[in-house]
């Protein structure tokens, strides 16, 4: 990846992130990028879909000659589950497993054209639940440079 490339789409591993999971969950599940949950999370009826957002950067504290710096870009997947269909809560999380580890062996490693490095996990947020569905995130981050 130039720093180029950054400076001209700040978010193009966003799309990248979005066309892999749609390769790789087969279209059994539709996958699209959202700019906040809460707004996404509120209109949304189908029974289940995975969510992409930027998630923001993380930089270190290394400077790279005054020139640039390094630093990681956050993305969270979040799966979003409807408990209706499921009976009961038990079920919506065994169903979740499955997909969560899905979504691990599409991200976990990919590295999305143009990148030098691939994805990692990191520290995400916890869990979201109600009675009728449930949000369950995974955070991946990216080294990069500037």
């Amino acid at each position: 990846m130039s720093a180029q490339q950054l400076l001209d789409d700040y978010l193009f591993i966003g799309p990248l992130l979005v066309q892999r999971l749609q390769e790789q969950l087969a279209g059994d599940m539709p996958v699209e990028m959202v700019e906040d949950l809460q707004t996404a999370g509120e209109s949304e009826r189908r029974a289940h879909v995975v969510w992409v957002l930027w998630a923001g950067d993380q930089f270190g504290d290394q400077a790279m000659g005054g020139a640039g710096q390094a630093f990681a870009q956050r993305w969270l997947v979040v799966l979003f589950i409807r408990n209706e269909s499921l009976g009961n809560r038990a079920s919506r999380s065994q169903a979740a497993g499955a997909w969560l580890g899905r979504i691990q062996r599409a991200l976990g490693g990919f590295k999305p054209a143009g990148c030098v490095r691939g994805l990692r996990r990191a520290q995400g947020p916890a869990p979201n639940y109600t009675k009728a569905e449930g949000m369950f995130p995974l955070l991946f981050a990216i080294d990069l440079n500037l």
